[in-house]
């Protein structure tokens, strides 16, 4: 093998690890991007799920679908 057939393989080699390069990095975007939806599967993104003291303890999903946890206590008179 030549210097010059060394340099062309060398030269497609890179060009072909670019090119996959790019196209995983645009799957994991596309992927990214359209599993995140936009509300919650159930359609609540509120929702009281126990009881602390006299405070509800309400689950927030937020876009992400993380739950979030928080106390909403009513205003003592």
């Amino acid at each position: 093998m030549t210097d010059e057939e060394a340099m062309k393989d060398y030269k497609e080699g890179v060009v072909a690890f670019f090119v996959v390069l790019i196209i995983v990095g645009a799957s994991i975007l596309f992927i990214t991007f359209t599993g995140m939806s936009e509300s919650p599967q159930n359609g609540t993104q509120f929702e009281v799920v126990d009881k602390y003291k006299q405070c509800d303890v309400v689950r927030y999903t937020d876009p992400s679908q993380r739950y979030r946890y928080f106390l909403h206590c009513p205003k003592a008179p």
